[in-house]
């Protein structure tokens, strides 16, 4: 399922949870909603994009509890190590990164929304049948996709620049 819970209401989506508790198959949930993913799944599958991969048992929380505590072990290590090296802090956001973080998510959501809206009119046989029109709101939805994934990406870096900052001066 890939964003199973865009564009649903309350109600739809309380269905859509049943269902997806009640299979007794496996699914593969692609999703950003991390409250979903903590309510209907029992294992997380993580690609940190080097080519490997781990299957941890829980929902979202658990996963990300061990991906916090991952963090501090290595901490250890490194401080073992070397001592000079753990004392540099790693660099804190500026103003500008934390007035964008902070803007990220409206702005994911509005894409989002654009991306949905030009998905349903790619279904439509007015658009279908139409060559230029099918072509013109193609193009329209993969430069958003673009820019949506430029977004979470952007989010994504900013927010692991963020957490370094808060474990460092957490640690020290």
């Amino acid at each position: 399922l890939d964003e199973p819970t865009n564009d649903l209401d309350l109600e739809s989506l309380s269905v859509l949870e049943e269902a997806v508790r009640g299979y007794t198959g496996c699914l593969l949930v692609v999703s950003h909603d991390r409250a979903f993913l903590d309510r209907v799944c029992t294992h997380i599958l993580h690609l940190p994009g080097d080519g490997s991969w781990t299957l941890h048992t829980g929902g979202w929380s658990t996963w990300q509890q061990t991906q916090r505590q991952a963090p501090q072990v290595t901490k250890v290590k490194r401080d073992t190590q070397s001592a000079s090296a753990s004392s540099a802090a790693p660099p804190k956001l500026t103003y500008a990164e934390s007035i964008r973080l902070d803007g990220i998510e409206a702005e994911l959501e509005s894409l989002e929304a654009q991306i949905s809206a030009l998905e349903v009119k790619l279904g439509q046989p007015e658009v279908i049948n139409q060559h230029q029109k099918l072509r013109e709101v193609s193009q329209a939805h993969a430069t958003l996709s673009e820019q949506r994934d430029g977004l979470y990406g952007l989010w994504e870096s900013l927010m692991d620049k963020q957490s370094a900052w808060d474990d460092w001066r957490n640690s020290n």
